[in-house]
Formats: C-alpha cells, structure tokens, sequence
C-alpha cells in the first residue's frame, strides 16, 4: 500500500482500521515535502507499521529511510541510483526500483535492487504522468528478471486481470483505497486477488 495525497491525520486513522486486516509493506510516498516534513511524516507512520509488523518502505529520500530506520527504499527512474543507496544504507534494507523496460529491470537486477515495480498498467492519479506499459512488456520483464515483481499503477480490485497476477509477485496500490467510501473492502478485495 502507498500513502496518498490525504492529510496525515486522515490517512493514519484510516491505516488504524487496515492494518489489522494485514498490510505487509507501506510505501510513504510524499513528492512535495520538504526533507523535515517527510521525516516526520515517515516516523509516524513508522510507529504505526511497527505495531502490526509492517514494513516501512520510503520512496525517493534515502536520508529519511536511514532516520526513521525503515525496512526499505524505493527509488523511481530518476532518483538516487542503487549503487549511491546502498553505500547509504545498512546492507540488509530492502531496495526496489520503479521500471518500464526489460533493459531497466535487467539493470536494476544487475546493481542488487531486491525488487521492481512495473507499471503503470492504467492511467493514475498518483502519477499523472506515467505512460502504460503493456502485458507484453510485464511478460518480457518476467521472463528475464528473477526478481520479485509488483504491478503499479492505476490498480483496483476490479481491473487486475489475470494476465497481470500471472506474472506479478504482488501490486502496489493507492488511490483505490485512500478515495473508496469502504477502504476495508477494497483491501479485502485486492487480498482476496
């Protein structure tokens, strides 16, 4: 699951009702903060995962992950590249990379990422500018990388398709849960995938 554009506050106390129902990594992903509003944000998400043994992963700012001591790092495209985030960070932190060809995520094979995230498979509120990739690539990805997978993008319990979840390990979601009237039946529905 990755945070949306709600306050904090409101997304905290939605969180409190989902983590029971098992969340295994939260993604804090804030593009506008300054580097002292994210790490305050992160640490409070961080003392909510660590009380339901989620893992908290921080996308782009390698400095807060190391701060808040987060299970993980999630670099897009243009961000801090692997080599530059591993030197960073303590030897065991799990580091993913957003791609969207198989030359990419050979690449991120190759420079020790623990997984990628593959998308965006559907137009996205969260990344507006995000141009989909196709089943093909996801496939052409799979077939060279021995890495774990997560679909990303525009995804809801509704528009997973079979094509995707054969060759994914897990999806990344946002949106569908942060704006849905019954968060805790959205989650069931991706669990449910």
């Amino acid at each position: 699951m990755i945070t949306g554009d709600l306050p904090i506050s409101r997304q905290l106390k939605i969180l409190k009702r989902l983590m029971p129902l098992g969340i295994e990594y939260l993604q804090y992903r804030n593009k506008v903060a300054d580097p002292m509003t994210a790490y305050n944000e992160a640490l409070q998400y961080k003392v909510l995962c660590d009380l339901y043994g989620t893992k908290l992963i921080i996308n782009d700012w390698v400095e807060v992950a190391r701060a808040v001591n987060a299970s993980g790092i999630h670099l897009g495209e243009s961000d801090t590249s692997l080599e530059v985030a591993r030197s960073i960070l303590e030897q065991t932190i799990i580091i993913g990379r957003t791609v969207k060809t198989v030359e990419q995520a050979k690449h991120a094979e190759a420079k020790g990422a623990n997984y990628i995230g593959v998308g965006a498979f559907y137009s996205s509120k969260t990344k507006k500018e995000a141009l989909p990739i196709s089943t093909t690539t996801l496939i052409e990805i799979r077939r060279e990388v021995k890495l774990p997978i997560f679909a990303i993008g525009g995804l809801t319990p509704d528009n997973i398709t079979s094509e995707i979840t054969s060759h994914v390990d897990g999806f990344a979601f946002s949106n569908a849960i942060w704006h849905a009237e019954r968060p805790e039946e959205v989650l069931l529905g991706f669990k449910r995938i």
